[in-house]
């Protein structure tokens, strides 16, 4: 019975994290499913829940994971922008599914993000310790935050135009605002 009741909370939260997302995306099969493994110390468990962000800054940190988890159907809790802590809750098939992220500073421009997701099943509580969701989570943080420093980011700009001696035509000067 309780392995029964791991394999629908696994089977509940990919489908929740695979429902929404794109074309692009990788989308995690049923196949990938793997049975958690609760003989894990709990180094490994937290190498899986953590991976490193470089080049970036807490406050675009906090704004790609709460886009992420949105995206995902996640209603954010909590959030503290100083201590970087969010969380967010979902439920899927009478499940309540909550998440817990945490951005730890390592130098001016590099952090460490740590997830935890904990099921919940009427008293039953278990923190899930799959890999490959928790590698899936982080591959979409990483895109959400490449769109964030390149594609959503444009530089401020004032175009003045000017009309000519023959006032048929215009000449266009483009300012650049930092």
């Amino acid at each position: 019975m309780k392995s029964y009741l791991k394999t629908l909370c696994i089977v509940s939260i990919v489908g929740i994290l695979t429902g929404c997302s794109s074309h692009n995306s990788r989308n995690l099969a049923f196949s990938d499913i793997k049975k958690i493994s609760s003989e894990k110390s709990q180094l490994q468990v937290r190498q899986a829940q953590t991976k490193r962000f470089f080049n970036t800054n807490q406050d675009e940190l906090i704004k790609v994971i709460v886009n992420t988890m949105q995206d995902e159907l996640f209603y954010i809790t909590f959030l503290d922008n100083d201590s970087g802590i969010i969380s967010a809750t979902g439920k899927k098939e009478n499940l309540n599914i909550d998440i817990v992220s945490s951005i730890n500073p390592i130098n001016s421009d590099d952090f460490d993000i740590r997830i935890s997701v904990n099921i919940r099943d009427n008293d039953n509580t278990s923190i899930l310790e799959y890999n490959e969701l928790y590698n899936y989570f982080f591959d979409k943080l990483r895109k959400s935050l490449f769109l964030e420093q390149n594609l959503y980011k444009k530089e401020k700009q004032i175009i003045l135009d000017t009309p000519k001696k023959d006032k048929k035509s215009y000449s266009f000067q483009i300012i650049n605002i930092d």
